[in-house]
């Protein structure tokens, strides 16, 4: 039976459900058979990527793929579904990609990965992003494959349909003040955040009444992007 808290489990991922079976194929089954040594009847958790995971026993083992037949699921909620992450690539590779990954961790499903005037890193690489994405969900046990998308302008990121908050050192507004007296989780917001040396006066200047700190201290662009999420959590 599916419990409350799933710590102990290997989490896999499949879109491809029938009725109550659900096929893994590709690297998943490979996973599955090659490296977790799995066998006829045993349990398997699959997520659908969509919110659900599902308990299953597998009933068929093929020469690249297997079926699983599912005997219970649970819904598990995305508390942070309203809210997008937008990131410039950064030059460290490794730090960027932490900063995706430890965001998923902490609950973050949405990004938009943008150029600025002073990014470096240039060039949208979606299937990669995809895959620590996914990487990360099964990790931390979610059931939302994160969503990434790329914009190479900065004034293509204002979205009317969303409040725009926009993280600087020099912002005139507090995170933690904001996150205690007007945040609201059922409304959309996007979350920017600046490449190495920060926006340019000229993009800060496209929402100039949404510039944010979390602190005065000059934080790495993955530690303020992890830091602001973090404090999110007080929300939950």
């Amino acid at each position: 039976m599916i419990q409350e808290y799933l710590s102990d489990i290997e989490l896999f991922y499949s879109t491809e459900i029938e009725k109550n079976i659900i096929t893994l194929s590709g690297d998943e089954f490979r996973h599955a058979i090659r490296v977790m040594r799995h066998k006829i009847s045993d349990t398997l958790y699959i997520t659908d990527g969509k919110g659900d995971i599902f308990e299953s026993s597998i009933i068929e083992i093929g020469k690249s793929f297997l079926k699983s037949k599912i005997s219970e699921s649970k819904m598990v909620e995305s508390p942070f579904k309203n809210i997008t992450v937008s990131i410039p690539r950064l030059k460290n590779q490794d730090r960027f990609e932490f900063a995706i990954e430890k965001s998923i961790e902490l609950g973050i499903t949405n990004f938009i990965i943008f150029e600025s005037e002073r990014t470096i890193a240039k060039g949208s690489k979606i299937e990669r992003w995809e895959k620590i994405g996914l990487a990360a969900m099964k990790q931390n046990l979610g059931a939302h494959l994160p969503r990434f998308q790329y914009c190479n302008k900065f004034s293509d990121l204002i979205n009317k349909d969303c409040e725009c908050i926009v993280f600087d050192l020099h912002g005139t507004k507090k995170w933690s003040t904001f996150l205690q007296n007007d945040f609201q989780l059922d409304k959309r917001y996007l979350l920017v955040f600046g490449p190495e040396g920060g926006l340019s006066e000229d993009e800060l200047n496209y929402i100039k009444d949404a510039n944010y700190y979390i602190n005065r201290n000059r934080l790495r662009s993955e530690t303020a992007v992890i830091s602001a999420i973090s404090l999110m959590q007080i929300l939950l």
